[in-house]
């Protein structure tokens, strides 16, 4: 299992990502927060001379964390996560110097695998994978360097539909 933390501590955050051969650690500036009208918190985003720099949280009406995301000096890096109202995982995506890198999944509701999407510094290579609400194979493509090599379509019960090359 690869290390991977990311966290507040005190003054300071820190992302240590093997996965992503990640370890990044900076103080806090300055805290940003929002509410809806009721109150409730919206948002906290922390900010380094205007540009978003550690954890960005957005909450629902109900104070449920919706989507996490981690900046460096106002770029996207590490694991953001996306959540569906009731908290179940939505997306767990990925991120270079703001670009997606490696594996983007996306799930269900019931927390099955809806999309899989590989990439590679910002661009597609490697597999991406639908699959049917069933957890079935839907379509498969397979990239290299952003050029689409194969495109394998399924029907519901996993037979091969059509294939593109």
């Amino acid at each position: 299992m690869t290390q991977e933390r990311y966290e507040i501590i005190g003054e300071k955050f820190e992302i240590i990502d093997e996965e992503l051969g990640l370890k990044l650690c900076s103080e806090l500036e300055f805290l940003d927060k929002d509410y809806f009208q009721g109150g409730n918190l919206r948002y906290e985003t922390y900010r380094k001379q205007e540009k978003l720099h550690g954890p960005s949280t957005y909450y629902g009406n109900a104070e449920e964390v919706l989507s996490q995301t981690w900046y460096f000096d106002g770029v996207k890096v590490g694991k953001a996560w996306r959540y569906y109202p009731n908290g179940q995982l939505y997306s767990l995506e990925r991120f270079i110097d703001g670009k997606p890198h490696l594996a983007q999944e996306y799930f269900y509701l019931d927390g099955s695998p809806k999309t899989i999407i590989h990439f590679e510094n910002g661009v597609y290579h490697g597999e991406t994978k639908l699959f049917w609400p069933d957890g079935t194979l839907k379509r498969e493509c397979i990239f290299r360097k952003g050029q689409k090599e194969s495109d394998q379509f399924y029907d519901e019960n996993g037979n091969l539909a059509k294939a593109l090359s």
